[in-house]
């Protein structure tokens, strides 16, 4: 008998807007789901609330694969919490739907707590089991103290639930933490299958410098090879860092009190009545028209806040497409996420996936992939002074969100190819044949210490054919091999063996300068020709002898190791 997955999704509604009303990650999750089933052609019934009127009831997406929606009295759209309530019409009204399929092997699966008893109901009666998808738990809610919203019963239908799924699907390291710790549930029955990424996320044809892609030089031949002018001077005009300073920060979620956002605009507006018109501007996306009037009703009572609204420094986009954020991701300093609870938090691996750097509350991913001032910084929850203190980082040295972004895009393909979203859904199903998953190919990049990545100041390393010939000029012994070192410096080092002993060739790039977060009036970077013309006096300085010196490009050739590089 062919196996009919049944999704019973009665909180969310994989067709509906993200970050309007209260869709979010869950809309996005069923969203995936259905994408893999229909890509796989595995049939599938999908059935969920009808949350609006004029919604079709029922369409066919695919040869044997089905959307619902079922009328569970008069709930309204952000009914989620009277859903338990309405259990037994639930039951009823797919019993109806399901009588029409008596010759399919029904394996069911629910997602989110409110649907779980539905999905045990019928996993007996069928004589079947089903699969839980948790995406988020009142016991955490309640340690967070953002559990005013849940059910007094929530707590023990969720342990029921838990006790007698088959399987329960986390998607994230801590929320599978929580599931075996707070519910004493194995973690052999808690698979971790992460998430789906879109593609508009991860192929957004456009650079970190927020531009249309083109070719470079790297994509024809090393740039290195191309000769530089003394152009990069003791100053860099302001023209030199608009890339890196006309950019925002940026929120995208709900438009709900525990999202955070009103500690966010309280710290947003400490920075403008400090910085004004210097002050980077926050974007927010999310929400209907209905949602930001409300919550501007309710929390925006600042003037602050209604002349910046004003001057277009705070603007609210609403709820936007994947190409829509994507495109506001690109032109974004950091990543502001401020979640009073938060089980995973996708927002938070779209954003890695372009290149921003995180600030955000340590809950799900942002606890599990985010190291503090290295890819991002994490804040405990309404703590506004460092809320404050570290989005003014990226005010004063806006090249954070060059370096640290790099880093946190590396980290993504970390993560998002050590999962297996579409094999872990199927084998769950028990449906074990190879299946065709989501391919995220990336060039592994390297990211030193401090470095700078954003036109015109480039990291290019030279190669060893480069290096080789350059300095095969300034010696005169045969050169044997030329091999890279590793070094906590903000310099790229080889060791150069030769037929009478070893050279040392530096590579010093433009770099960040970390003193501009405690004075405005320190310069942003810190050049290859500042940082060489430097390194070459503290050499003269040790009395180590310099073979050859580039400052424009940053090169030099030593006879000994000298780890003193930083500027």
């Amino acid at each position: 008998m062919e196996k009919m997955i049944i999704i019973i999704d009665l909180h969310c509604d994989a067709t509906m807007p993200l970050g309007a009303y209260e869709f979010g990650g869950g809309n996005k999750y069923s969203r995936s789901l259905i994408n893999l089933l229909l890509k796989n052609q595995v049939p599938f019934i999908y059935i969920t609330r009808q949350k609006f009127k004029n919604l079709e009831e029922f369409c066919t997406l695919g040869n044997h694969q089905y959307f619902y929606r079922i009328k569970l009295g008069n709930l309204g759209v952000c009914d989620k919490d009277f859903i338990q309530n309405y259990k037994q019409d639930a039951i009823t009204e797919i019993e109806k739907i399901l009588k029409d399929f008596s010759g399919y092997h029904p394996i069911f699966h629910s997602i989110y707590w409110s649907s779980g008893e539905v999905a045990l109901y019928f996993a007996r009666k069928y004589h079947s089991y089903f699969i839980h998808t948790v995406s988020s738990n009142a016991k955490r809610k309640i340690l967070q103290g953002a559990g005013d919203d849940n059910p007094g019963n929530r707590t023990q239908i969720e342990q029921n639930v838990f006790d007698n799924a088959k399987y329960i699907i986390c998607s994230s390291i801590s929320e599978a933490e929580d599931i075996q710790n707070l519910y004493s549930i194995s973690s052999e029955k808690t698979i971790l299958t992460g998430r789906w990424v879109e593609r508009a996320y991860t192929n957004p044809y456009i650079n970190y410098a927020g531009n249309p892609s083109t070719y470079t030089f790297n994509d024809i031949m090393p740039a290195h090879y191309v000769p530089h002018s003394m152009q990069e001077n003791n100053k860099t005009t302001d023209q030199h860092h608009i890339g890196a300073v006309q950019k925002a920060y940026l929120f995208v979620g709900r438009i709900h009190k525990n999202k955070g956002l009103i500690q966010i605009i309280k710290a947003w507006c400490k920075i403008y009545r400090e910085s004004e018109q210097n002050t980077p501007s926050l974007w927010i996306v999310g929400g209907t028209p209905d949602d930001i009037e409300n919550f501007r009703a309710d929390y925006c009572h600042d003037k602050v806040i209604e002349n910046a609204e004003k001057a277009q420094k705070i603007l609210w986009w609403g709820t936007l497409n994947e190409e829509g954020i994507s495109t506001l991701m690109q032109k974004a300093l950091v990543f502001v996420m401020h979640s009073k609870y938060e089980s995973s938090g996708n927002v938070i691996l779209e954003a890695m996936a372009h290149a921003l750097p995180i600030i955000a509350t340590p809950y799900g991913y942002a606890k599990d992939y985010i190291t503090h001032n290295e890819n991002g910084f994490l804040v405990s929850y309404d703590d506004i002074y460092s809320l404050k203190k570290y989005m003014e980082y990226f005010r004063k040295q806006p090249y954070f969100s060059n370096y640290m972004g790099r880093l946190a895009r590396e980290k993504f393909y970390d993560i998002i190819n050590s999962w297996d979203f579409s094999q872990s859904h199927l084998t769950l199903y028990g449906i074990h044949t190879s299946v065709e998953g989501v391919e995220y190919t990336h060039k592994k990049l390297e990211v030193p210490k401090y470095s700078v990545d954003i036109f015109p100041h480039t990291f290019c390393p030279p190669d060893i054919s480069f290096i080789r010939n350059l300095i095969s000029k300034h010696i005169e012994s045969y050169i044997v091999d030329i091999d890279r070192i590793a070094l906590n410096i903000p310099a790229c080092v080889w060791e150069v063996n030769t037929s009478d002993g070893k050279y040392y060739f530096y590579y010093l790039y433009t770099m960040l300068n970390i003193k501009c977060i405690d004075s405005d009036q320190e310069e942003l970077l810190l050049t290859k020709y500042q940082r060489t013309k430097l390194f070459c006096k503290k050499c003269q300085h040790a009395k180590i002898k310099i073979y050859y010196i580039d400052n424009s490009n940053g090169y030099a050739l030593l006879d000994q190791l000298f780890e003193d590089a930083d500027a």
